[in-house]
């Protein structure tokens, strides 16, 4: 699909499913995954949380999104200091990308795709979430 850091999601409100897979994490605690709303060229976010979940294959939830909302997708992991990462580099304590969102409006469904990785290669194989509207 087309990759779309940011969308205006006005077009698919109502409810959404969201499906997540992990591969190769090791972190033994719980991942988060959630969107944002947010004001462009602000630091004001409004996360709400989709699922938080240990490391298993597959979870499933559903969640709707308010009309007109400007939104992201974020990822949170485990640690000593729980990390958040957003689909918008901007608000990475980095600011690096660690998130790509690519949307399928012929099959209705957005894919989220993460890497935590800090070196310039990035495979977004880390966790996958696919979100169907």
């Amino acid at each position: 699909g087309e990759d779309c850091p940011e969308r205006l999601l006005s077009s698919l409100n109502g409810s959404l499913d969201a499906e997540i897979a992990v591969k190769d994490f090791s972190y033994g605690g719980n991942i988060k995954f959630g969107y944002y709303t947010f004001t462009p060229g602000t630091q004001q976010l409004t996360l709400s949380e989709v699922f938080s979940g240990a490391e298993v294959p597959s979870v499933r939830n559903t969640f709707a999104v308010a009309a007109g909302k400007n939104i992201g997708f974020y990822f949170s992991i485990p640690g000593n200091v729980q990390e958040y990462y957003f689909s918008q580099p901007e608000y990475n304590q980095d600011k690096l990308e660690h998130i790509r969102v690519f949307e399928n409006p012929t099959l209705r469904k957005i894919t989220v795709a993460f890497d935590k990785s800090r070196s310039g290669l990035r495979l977004y194989q880390d966790m996958i979430v696919t979100v169907s509207y």
